[in-house]
């Protein structure tokens, strides 16, 4: 069950992210390639310097748009077995593991920091 949210609760403001604070998600981010990934995450990282503030751009737009890009919103789901004892003929037994672009998986990262933690 999901428990309703207070008014306290609720999200209200975000803040730009930065060219900076991009660049540093690319440097501390796994360079795992994903499936729906246009360009190799290594190479990604690799051009941090020129690629940031392209991001940076995305990022921000999206916030202000209130819309995500169609792209980014598509996942590969990958059904994994729970526990090595559960009965793998049951679907139940299954829970589903998501694979998203690595530009969802930054998006994700920078604004669980930014209202979590100080990056």
């Amino acid at each position: 069950m999901i428990d309703a949210r207070t008014d306290a609760d609720r999200l209200s403001t975000f803040e730009p992210v930065t060219d900076d604070e991009i660049h540093r998600l690319l440097s501390a981010l796994p360079a795992k390639q994903r499936p729906l990934d246009p360009a190799p995450t290594w190479l990604i990282k690799q051009l941090a310097d020129v690629i940031s503030p392209v991001i940076c751009h995305i990022c921000n737009m999206s916030l202000l748009s209130c819309h995500l890009p169609t792209a980014q919103k598509l996942a590969i789901a990958h059904p994994r077995l729970k526990k090595p004892t559960l009965d793998a003929s049951k679907p139940e037994s299954y829970r589903p593991i998501s694979n998203r672009s690595f530009l969802s998986n930054l998006l994700e990262h920078y604004y669980d920091c930014s209202i979590h933690c100080t990056c």
